[in-house]
C-alpha cells in the first residue's frame, strides 16, 4: 500500500538535491515533491521506520552525529494548511500522486 510521508532534514544531513538522488534510489518510492527548503513529500509503499532506516543508511547517520532525520506519515483526514496543488494531490491520491495537467 502506497502511503503520503513529509521527509523533513537538517542541512547537516546534505542537500535537498542529495535526499532527493538517495529516494530517487529507493525502488519503492513512487515519488516525490518539494516545496520546503528541508523537507519533501513523499509516496512510498514501506513504512515510516523502513524509509528513514534506507535514508539513515545511505547518509551514515548515527546517534552522535547532528545530522536530523523525521519521517513522518501524513494523514489526509486530519492535514490542514497552505500548500501548492501538487502538494495535496499528493496526500490525497497517494496511489496516483503525479498531478495531471489540467
Amino acid at each position: 500500500m502506497t502511503r503520503p510521508y513529509l521527509v523533513i532534514f537538517n542541512s547537516l544531513l546534505g542537500s535537498a538535491q542529495a535526499v532527493q538522488d538517495a529516494l530517487d534510489k529507493i525502488p519503492e518510492v513512487t515519488y516525490w515533491f518539494r516545496c520546503f527548503p528541508e523537507s519533501i513529500f513523499v509516496t512510498a509503499s514501506l513504512s515510516a521506520n523502513d524509509l528513514s532506516e534506507r535514508l539513515s543508511a545511505e547518509f551514515g547517520i548515527t546517534a552522535t552525529d547532528n545530522k536530523r532525520l523525521l519521517v513522518a506519515q501524513i494523514h489526509p483526514q486530519d492535514s490542514q494548511g497552505w500548500l501548492p496543488k501538487a502538494a495535496w494531490h499528493l496526500i490525497n491520491y497517494p496511489n496516483n500522486p503525479r498531478l495531471t495537467k489540467e
